[in-house]
């Protein structure tokens, strides 16, 4: 295998790497979250304060968001009139360990 294609073998298996790392600190940092959670309900309490650490507070709030699918199904005229074509670029890794597609 030549040089350059050496490399881009080296990064692929660089950038899985990672994304793994990534994928478990992603789950790690949720799995704390419900935690902190827990505590702050236990404790009855949005907020807290601990030296060297800061402050922690939670809000509860509703939010209202746009169903782009409904939209898209009652009025597919407006929908398509309002629609923005960009360019993007993907990149898709196949054929590494679980046999399953990679995206990045």
């Amino acid at each position: 295998m030549d040089e350059k294609k050496e490399k881009l073998k080296e990064l692929i298996q660089e950038l899985l790497e990672i994304k793994e790392e990534i994928s478990a600190l992603k789950q790690k940092e949720t799995e704390l979250k419900e935690l902190l959670e827990a505590f702050l309900d236990e404790l009855q309490e949005d907020t807290f304060t601990a030296e060297g650490v800061g402050k922690v507070e939670r809000r509860r709030y509703q939010q209202t968001r746009f169903s782009v699918t409904d939209f898209r199904h009652e009025h597919p005229d407006l929908y398509q009139k309002y629609l923005q074509t960009t360019n993007v670029t993907s990149i898709r890794i196949y054929g590494w360990e679980d046999e399953e597609e990679e995206k990045l």
